[in-house]
């Protein structure tokens, strides 16, 4: 005999078998689910089986499953863009090292990214890189006796300045950046915060940097005769490219003579790393002081750090009685 309370038992008991079978069923479902996302793991197909582990939310390890396919994926497409970066294909392993970061990252994907970066960059402007690289640029410091040199090679860029006295020549000391350039300009240090930028134009195969010299159009701006005078002495010099020549004339009571003369005198020299280097040790006095300015952007000729002035000649040995 069916009551009220047997027919209420009997829906309940329905509605319970019914939600057992529902969870069976779902539950049989996540399982091939979760199998079907192994076998596309072991497969290689990494970015398919992290979906497939993801849509099951917290059934069994499913979270790690994700993040294990992401990794396998990252560690994938790492050695792929090895492969293209060694075949110099810089732009497609940037590609790819960007798709390693965007997976969690990877071995050394940023310095990689940054070794990409630089290599597209280096090759985009290889005839710049080749025509600054081994060279010095200079320019005017805090005086004229002061001169600042930025010196390349290879991927360092090193900064100094050269001061020329009455000791002659001293050195400051040196700091070393890395470079590039972007099609207008040299930067030193990082790119997005250098210690120092530069200015330059190509001309063919010649690099000009704005506000700076090359090494070449010091010494060619130093050829010529330099004089300095005073009450007492006088000296001229010949700056040939690889010779400088003095002349010095002075007061003298010597062997009862007005004044005593000295004929020009040959010195080989070189210019480098902002200094007159000698072709000789024990340095003649009358050489021992020179060096390099820069003033109003044109090299200058100096002695213990006073500027010389153009003149025509050497003035010969009847030349300087004007001491007398």
């Amino acid at each position: 005999m069916n009551t009220k309370g047997g027919l209420r038992l009997k829906a309940l008991t329905g509605a319970l078998m019914a939600g057992l079978l529902s969870v069976t069923l779902l539950t049989g479902c996540d399982a091939d689910e979760y199998k079907r996302g192994q076998e596309l793991l072991q497969a290689g197909s990494y970015e398919e089986a992290s979906q497939v582990f993801e849509a099951l939310g917290d059934y069994k390890d499913s979270a790690q499953m994700a993040e294990q396919c992401k990794t396998e994926q990252a560690r994938d497409l790492y050695n792929q863009a090895e492969k293209l970066y060694g075949s110099e294909d810089y732009e497609g392993a940037m590609n790819l090292y960007h798709q390693v970061q965007e997976l969690g990252g990877y071995g050394a994907v940023d310095r990689m990214i940054a070794a990409c970066e630089k290599a597209i960059n280096r090759r985009d402007f290889a005839s710049v890189y080749g025509a600054i690289d081994g060279q010095t640029w200079y320019a005017g410091g805090a005086s004229t006796a002061e001169l600042k040199c930025v010196s390349f090679s290879g991927d360092t860029a090193t900064v100094s300045s050269v001061t020329n006295g009455g000791n002659g020549t001293t050195s400051s000391s040196a700091a070393s950046y890395p470079w590039q350039v972007d099609g207008e300009k040299v930067s030193l240090g990082d790119a997005s915060t250098p210690s120092l930028t530069i200015a330059y134009t190509q001309e063919g195969d010649a690099v000009k940097p704005s506000g700076y010299l090359t090494e070449q159009q010091v010494k060619d701006g130093l050829q010529g005769f330099w004089q300095e005078r005073s009450s007492t002495q006088a000296c001229v010099y010949q700056v040939k490219p690889d010779v400088v020549s003095a002349e010095s004339g002075s007061k003298s009571a010597v062997r009862g003579v007005d004044y005593f003369y000295s004929a020009p005198e040959d010195l080989g020299y070189t210019f480098k790393d902002g200094e007159l280097q000698w072709s000789q040790s024990g340095v003649p006095g009358t050489f021992f002081c020179l060096g390099v300015g820069i003033q109003g952007g044109e090299p200058v000729l100096l002695n213990a750090g006073r500027v010389l002035s153009r003149c025509d000649g050497f003035l010969g040995q009847d030349g300087y009685a004007f001491l007398a």
